[in-house]
């Protein structure tokens, strides 16, 4: 059993009085609870900062280069895409940044999409998004349009949908290999079963259907060679979006960015203490029962994962490769503005070499791509493609 002493907040004195009411919950649902509860939950929180001065800061807010180099790529698909209109959706828009620069950068290329849709289910973020697009791009604003879920969007719907760091932010279930190779499932319970008691994880024999049939599918071949009490995460509910997702799309192309690795890279017997990661003030740290509801916690993606669900579909997979590979075949280095005076040449230099170095998010952060009755080839995997280490 393991436990961290938290700091309390009005989230997480909840969620015990729900524990102690009805008994252990899967950490899945702890932590969709921590980021996703209507008042409490990190991206329903009004005080939500995202951005250089916030808890984390994601490409788009380095460099508008990040967001012109996907309009790039947007603008090849809707090329290749006969039927109209073309609508683009992005899941989870943060502040609105990236959707303020592709629009801006379509608008230029004269390929505005028939409208901009953003799946968003924080009415903080709604907010803020639609302060910042209408400061930002006014002409344009009355493009973006916004969904609760992908039931409200158009049918058919033909054109692009971008992920960027969205599914980092889906609930995943903490397993535990035993000496048996079994996958034991993580459950969050609370100390001495005391309302001021800690948080505790522990793990048992999972019950759960979605859970078993994902370590089976996932995890069959990888088990025998991980340790004993190797801890990491796993997301059953992949597939489920990747479904819903395809049934939304009726022509087109998926563009998901993110932080993760192949399956036998995320499942190596040397990362024997899983990816959970959480961001407060820029700060960086694994407990994910500290300041419950007011930090973002994050799990590095599968994309092999990702891939075989697209496969079951019998969705095309048009490239895998990192970051900096997809920003580069992009000529993200040809579009600096050569105008700007010292100090912004320094920060856009600074901005580069975090969207392009190894060791910060050029190597770490994936860009895979799916195609739906789609099958051309995306000048963004030209220079490398991954495809075979999935």
């Amino acid at each position: 059993m393991m436990h961290t002493q938290n700091i309390s907040t009005p989230l997480a004195t909840l969620i015990k009085a729900q524990i102690l009411d009805k008994g252990p919950i899967p950490f899945s649902e702890f932590m969709h609870l921590a980021l996703y509860h209507p008042e409490l939950g990190y991206y329903c929180n009004p005080t939500i900062n995202i951005g250089a001065q916030g808890d984390f800061s994601t490409a788009p807010h380095m460099s508008s280069l990040f967001s012109e180099c996907i309009a790039r790529q947007i603008i090849e698909i809707e090329n290749q895409i006969e039927k109209k209109p073309h609508y683009l959706l992005e899941l989870g828009a943060g502040r609105g940044k990236m959707a303020a620069d592709i629009l801006a950068t379509l608008a230029n290329h004269q390929a505005l999409p028939e409208k901009y849709f953003i799946l968003e289910i924080s009415p903080a973020l709604i907010t803020k998004q639609k302060d910042y697009l209408s400061k930002q791009i006014p002409d344009l604003a009355h493009h973006v349009a916004w969904v609760h879920q992908l039931s409200e969007l158009p049918k058919p719907f033909q054109g692009t949908i971008i992920s960027n760091e969205f599914l980092d932010a889906l609930p995943v279930e903490i397993f535990q290999c035993t000496s048996q190779q079994q996958a034991l499932q993580g459950f969050v319970d609370v100390q001495d079963h005391q309302p001021d008691g800690d948080f505790v994880l522990f793990f048992e024999k999972s019950t759960e259907p979605t859970f078993i049939h994902c370590i089976e599918k996932e995890m069959s071949q990888l088990i025998e060679a991980l340790p004993n009490n190797y801890i990491s995460e796993i997301n059953s509910n992949i597939e489920t979006w990747m479904r819903e997702l395809s049934n939304t799309l009726e022509q087109g192309v998926m563009l998901f960015i993110d932080y993760g690795f192949d399956r036998h890279t995320l499942y190596h017997p040397d990362r024997s203490e899983g990816t959970l990661m959480c961001h407060y003030k820029h700060q960086t740290h694994a407990n994910y029962f500290s300041q419950v509801g007011e930090q973002d916690i994050t799990a590095h993606v599968n994309f092999s994962q990702l891939h075989n669900a697209a496969q079951a579909l019998s969705l095309n997979t048009l490239g895998y490769t990192n970051q900096a590979s997809f920003l580069l075949a992009l000529n993200i280095l040809e579009n600096i503005d050569i105008s700007q005076d010292e100090k912004q040449r320094a920060m856009q230099s600074h901005a580069l070499q975090m969207l392009l170095q190894p060791h910060e998010m050029g190597e770490l952060f994936k860009v895979i791509a799916f195609g739906k009755k789609f099958e051309g080839a995306l000048q963004g995997f030209s220079i490398r493609d991954y495809q075979h280490r999935l």
